[in-house]
This record gives C-alpha cells, sequence and structure tokens, in this order.
C-alpha cells in the first residue's frame, strides 16, 4: 500500500486461529451480502478476543472526508499502539502514519467485507514488531456503515522482510483471483 511496510490479503489466509474465527463471527451475523450489525456480534461471541479487539468509527466532516475516533480498544491492542479510546487517530497518530491507518479503515468501507492486513507497527518506537489485522465493518445502531472491527496480534518473531517472504511463498502456493495484486502489491513493500 503505497510502500508503506503494509500488505492486504483480501483471501483471508490468517495465520492466528483467533482472526480466522472471527471472520466466521463477522459472516455468521451478516446478512446475506450484507453488513453485520454492532449489536448482532455479542460478547459471548468474542469472548478472550475482546482484550486483542478495537472499535473505530468514521465520522464525516464538512470537506466530504472523514475522520476516525476509536471508539474501545482492547488491553492487549493498548499495549502496543497505547490506549486511544475516544480519541481520533488523526489527533493521536504521529502524521506520518496517519495515511497507512485511514487507508486501512477506508479499505474496509470499500470492500464491504473483511480485510487481513499483515504491517510493521510503526507506533510507540516499536517498528520491530510485524502485525497481523483482521479489520470489517460493521453497521452502527441507526443502520449507518459508520464502524470497523478490528483485531490483531503483534509478534517480533519475525522481521518484516522475513514477513513478507513468507506471504509471496503463500500467495504463490495458493492460487486464488487476487494472486497477482498480492503479490505486486508484496513486492513493493520488500524493496
Amino acid at each position: 500500500m503505497e510502500g508503506w511496510p503494509c500488505c492486504c490479503d483480501a483471501g483471508l489466509d490468517f495465520r492466528r486461529r483467533e482472526l480466522s474465527q472471527l471472520v466466521l463471527v463477522w459472516r455468521r451475523n451478516a446478512p446475506l451480502h450484507g453488513i453485520p450489525n454492532r449489536t448482532d456480534i455479542t460478547h459471548r461471541e468474542l469472548g478472550s478476543l475482546l482484550a486483542s479487539l478495537a472499535i473505530y468509527q468514521r465520522i464525516p466532516v464538512g470537506d466530504g472526508g472523514f475522520r476516525y475516533r476509536v471508539r474501545m480498544i482492547g488491553s492487549l491492542l493498548a499495549q502496543t499502539l497505547g490506549d486511544l479510546t475516544g480519541q481520533f487517530i488523526d489527533e493521536s497518530v504521529p502524521a506520518r502514519f496517519l495515511p497507512r491507518w485511514q487507508a486501512t479503515l477506508d479499505a474496509c468501507f470499500a470492500a464491504r467485507a473483511p480485510l487481513r492486513f499483515v504491517t510493521r507497527s510503526d507506533s510507540l518506537n516499536k517498528n520491530y514488531i510485524v502485525a497481523e489485522y483482521f479489520e470489517a465493518p460493521l453497521l452502527s445502531e441507526d443502520g449507518t456503515a459508520d464502524l470497523v472491527l478490528a483485531a490483531g496480534h503483534h509478534s517480533a518473531e519475525k522481521t518484516w522482510t522475513e514477513n513478507c517472504i513468507r506471504e509471496i511463498a503463500s500467495a504463490v502456493a495458493v492460487q486464488t483471483p487476487l494472486e497477482n495484486s498480492r503479490l505486486v502489491s508484496l513486492r513493493t513493500t520488500v524493496r
């Protein structure tokens, strides 16, 4: 994405089992070809994932753009990203990282479906951490698609380059319609 250390996988080939489970929860609560309502996904369904979850709200601004406010962030996610609850990301994320944050959140609304992101964590001076994220749109109480359910797993086990090589190998091994776009995206991030 724009040369950022990030790749998007619409094929949802999650490495972490709990992130794959979130896809199932989202789909189980989604109407046919639609987006689930936030209130349809219960705390009971999310269970142990709550500590790794965040909910972002997209708020329109006068110039036709959007701002994102963090409505909730779980304790495990806050350890890496900081406790951003109630804050607008444009006021709490360094300006050089803001376009990437907004682009991943915007991508969920454009896809109207869950997405998988693998990215280097560039927050709180922890750029040695690589993260795998689930992000998917949700409807708010009034039926507006303005929420993003996100969950992440952070690890320092492999470098960003090692993760990119693994993602490219996975994309080559699995023949999907998205293969070419995945490989182009991944190759540009390895450089």
